[in-house]
């Protein structure tokens, strides 16, 4: 999350410098990823909404990821992977993921796919998504444990 700007350049809140600092970013470059990420997101939304599946973008430029991401990241070095090679496998795993996704666009699967999500699903999706990031939010930001 931005919070402000300081000397012309954006202020990044936890979750955005953890990933920084956990990847070794400088935070420039950190600031300059996530504007692109912002952009991206902003881009697909609004092709999307005429033309795809005809719902926002949930997660965004980061919503659950950065937990998985830092996990991750912790995880492999405890076990010896180089950054690099984490990388690499992310890199993969997201392309894999969009072909797959294209190809369920393609096929027409998607319309299936959709008949299972009905607002019952959403509904309860919604309310894990948001209890995750309140819990954390709660946990982190404003220090309440329970």
């Amino acid at each position: 999350m931005l919070v402000g700007k300081a000397n012309g350049g954006l202020i990044l809140n936890n979750a955005e410098e953890e990933i920084g600092e956990v990847f070794e970013l400088e935070q420039a470059v950190t600031v300059t990823l996530l504007q692109l990420s912002f952009a991206i997101t902003g881009i697909i939304c609004i092709v999307q909404a005429p033309s795809g599946h005809k719902r926002a973008i949930m997660e965004g430029h980061s919503g659950l990821w950065w937990g998985v991401i830092l996990t991750l990241v912790i995880t492999s070095s405890a076990q010896g992977i180089s950054l690099e090679e984490l990388g690499g496998s992310l890199a993969i795993g997201i392309f894999i993921s969009a072909i797959l996704t294209i190809l369920i666009g393609i096929t027409g699967l998607s319309s299936h796919l959709a008949k299972l999500f009905t607002p019952g699903v959403n509904g309860c999706l919604h309310v894990v998504i948001w209890d995750s990031i309140n819990s954390n939010f709660l946990k982190r930001d404003a220090r309440i444990t329970f």
